[in-house]
């Protein structure tokens, strides 16, 4: 048996390490980083591997057989090309995992919302009493799933896991929304949504949002796959909406009560979208209404989508950090209510922010521009909105401490990548977080 040449050595190169030496196979792991992330934990479980880092391989060496890339690995990479020109299988690790997977599985997709819907639906099932995980793009890593004894697997997807993967058996599959996001990799918005609809490939029934045109657009006929839509509207067969307003409003699939809005705390916004597509997946999966209304009701959200860091003297203080690009920015304006500060800015993705500026529109708001795309907010919002400039997140901060007034918003909703100043988003929700306390 030949040899597997990873490409790739983050936290998928590692999973793979760990699937090949639990397999006994051979494998070889090749990064163009000098210093990549996961190069230890490869060691640690295959210590006899060959790692080329610093892209300074060249060719592909004789013993390998396929190339296995990575999410993040380029498809158009000199070893990707050489790859295919030789016949070469070039494959990902969900090939691999649906290959030996036994579990019922459930796939979520979408330009935002795929964590918080995907770890949602998991405490939905784990309430149900199914032996439940979840990963992919989420927290584990696909091919460490595998090491479990799960029923059923929910496994987050992104553009790049699909667009590199062959499609997959999905028992249900969910595109929550279609939005431009990576273009600085898929180049075109087109693109982009393709990758995204091969999530449907194989699936047996598609959820999809009523109201959104372009992940519509993307849905396979109902004769080739069964379809279960959600959103606001009222209720029937193949919709799951809402009946009432209010306090009142409920949620129910034909004639089916499922819980009230008020009784979860994603109750507006996008919040409320991502808790009706948790809700039809369930549905489709075959939870009953007590077990998911018990989860929603318990679920507090995920750190750094949304989070109240805290409220002092009138003023709230929110952490959507994962907030990455214009449109999650823009829904997030969206779900607040006014005065707003808005904290944007970081590294760009190629993106414009003309989203953002619609939601900013009419609205008592000021924004406070910091990174690399401060200036480029800034001639996107102005003169509509009235924008400030500061060299770090907590000037920022302090900056809109100074601003805010009794009954005032400050969000941090940066539009924006998080790389020119911190390692991920994470560490910049966290520093975020830091800083309000620190002037409280």
């Amino acid at each position: 048996m030949g040899e597997t040449l990873v490409f790739g050595m983050g936290a998928t190169g590692a999973s793979c390490a760990r699937y090949f030496a639990r397999t006994g196979r051979s494998a070889a792991f090749f990064d163009t980083r000098p210093r990549p992330p996961a190069k230890e934990e490869i060691r640690r479980a295959m210590p006899r591997a060959r790692c080329f880092a610093d892209g300074s391989l060249r060719e592909i060496p004789g013993s390998v057989n396929r190339l296995l890339l990575s999410p993040g690995a380029p498809l158009k990479h000199p070893l990707v090309q050489r790859a295919r020109e030789q016949g070469m299988p070039v494959i990902s690790d969900l090939d691999l995992f649906a290959g030996e997977n036994h579990a019922r599985l459930a796939g979520i997709t979408g330009s935002n919302g795929k964590s918080t819907v995907a770890t949602l639906l998991l405490c939905m099932l784990r309430e149900s009493g199914l032996d439940a995980s979840a990963g992919a793009n989420l927290g584990t890593p696909a091919l460490d799933l595998l090491t479990d004894n799960s029923e059923i697997r929910v496994l987050e997807l992104s553009s790049f896991q699909l667009e590199r993967a062959a499609p997959m058996r999905l028992e249900a599959a969910v595109i929550l929304n279609a939005t431009p996001d990576h273009l600085d990799s898929h180049s075109t918005f087109e693109s982009y949504a393709a990758s995204k609809a091969r999530i449907w490939l194989r699936c047996a029934h598609c959820v999809l949002p009523a109201n959104d045109s372009a992940v519509q657009a993307l849905a396979p006929s109902r004769k080739a796959c069964p379809r279960l839509e959600y959103g606001a509207g009222r209720p029937s067969g193949n919709r799951l909406g809402i009946v009432g307003s209010g306090w009142q409003a409920e949620i129910r699939h034909a004639g089916t009560r499922l819980m009230r809005v008020a009784d979860s705390s994603m109750r507006r916004g996008f919040q409320l979208s991502n808790l009706l597509a948790a809700l039809a997946m369930g549905r489709v999966l075959g939870l009953s209404p007590a077990a998911m209304r018990r989860a929603a009701a318990a679920f507090e959200g995920l750190p750094h989508r949304m989070q109240l860091v805290g409220q002092w003297l009138g003023v709230q203080w929110i952490n959507d950090s994962k907030a990455t690009n214009a449109a999650a920015a823009a829904a997030a304006v969206s779900s607040v209510s006014d005065p707003l500060i808005l904290i944007a800015g970081g590294a760009g993705k190629g993106l414009g922010y003309g989203v953002l500026r619609e939601a900013l529109q009419g609205r008592d708001a000021a924004v406070i521009a910091i990174g690399e795309e401060a200036t480029r907010i800034a001639a996107a919002l102005e003169p509509g909105c009235s924008v400030s400039h500061c060299l770090t997140l907590d000037d920022a901060v302090a900056a809109a401490r100074d601003l805010a007034r009794p009954g005032a918003t400050v969000l941090l909703a940066p539009a924006c990548a998080s790389f020119d100043m911190f390692n991920n988003y994470q560490e910049r929700g966290l520093s975020f977080e830091r800083a309000v306390r620190a002037i409280h």
